[in-house]
């Protein structure tokens, strides 16, 4: 028999793990958002009775996932303490994996390592790595069911592990987006379609198997070529961000060169 299933929020990962979650034969009883009206599309989706009162979560059973800022769920947590035994669940990439033992005894996270978006089509879950702790072994097997459901990857994840991996995806799309979109409003405001970055970037993002290569590094900062980079930087001179950002990476990337150099 399958679990009952709360979920807090209604933002992006709240209303896609409702979905999907359902799509699995899953039942969502309730969701928590500040505003009711806030949860229609999800109540919509699932059937989920929404509520707005704190009142309501305290009385949850099951399994509550908390898809909430990480700001909220800290106040959350400080301020429900469940009735009844329940499985508390944050889905937070840099939260402690004790934060929720306050407003129950048994607690864990579950992470999906994927920027997820309302607006996605068909499953996001599927593929997707998913690091999971529990503070009981049957729980980190409930969740891990979950998971397989999901069509995504569960693995065992240590608090530190799972920072570190946080902070990989900032470095591998968070600022690659910011970089994409750069890239593509240079082009748009010097006349060019910005869709002419679209090969390079499928095939730079064409990802190897990480364990025996990494991606090659290419462009005038492996090769040093000081000419080509004074004459970007020269282009990049009414855009000050941009041009520190430049700089930056390319130092980066001269600086990485030297220490792969000295451990040969």
């Amino acid at each position: 028999m399958k679990p009952l299933i709360h979920i807090l929020g209604n933002g992006n990962v709240a209303q896609v793990l409702a979905v999907q979650l359902t799509n699995s034969g899953y039942s969502i009883q309730s969701v928590y958002a500040r505003k009711k009206e806030n949860a229609n599309e999800i109540q919509t989706l699932t059937g989920a009775v929404v509520t707005d009162k704190i009142s309501d979560i305290e009385k949850m059973q099951g399994i509550v996932f908390f898809a909430l800022s990480d700001t909220a769920t800290a106040e959350f947590c400080k301020r429900i303490k469940f009735k009844k035994d329940v499985l508390a669940v944050h889905t937070s990439g840099t939260l402690p994996d004790n934060l929720l033992a306050e407003c129950s005894a048994d607690y864990a996270v579950f992470y999906p390592f994927q920027s997820i978006h309302k607006t996605d089509e068909g499953n996001p879950f599927k593929g997707i790595p998913v690091g999971i702790y529990a503070s009981k072994e049957e729980s980190y097997q409930l969740l891990s069911n979950i998971a397989f459901s999901l069509s995504a990857e569960a693995f065992e994840i240590t608090e530190k592990q799972r920072k570190v991996l946080h902070l990989s995806g900032v470095l591998s799309n968070n600022f690659t987006t910011f970089l994409i979109n750069e890239a593509a409003q240079l082009l748009k405001i010097n006349d060019l379609n910005p869709n002419l970055i679209a090969p390079l970037i499928k095939k730079t993002l064409n990802i190897p198997d990480f364990t025996k290569k990494q991606l090659p590094q290419t462009g005038p900062a492996i090769r040093n070529d000081k000419e080509i980079i004074r004459e970007h930087l020269k282009l990049l001179e009414k855009d000050h961000n941009l041009s520190e950002v430049y700089e930056m990476l390319t130092k980066s990337i001269r600086l990485r060169i030297k220490d792969n150099s000295s451990q040969l």
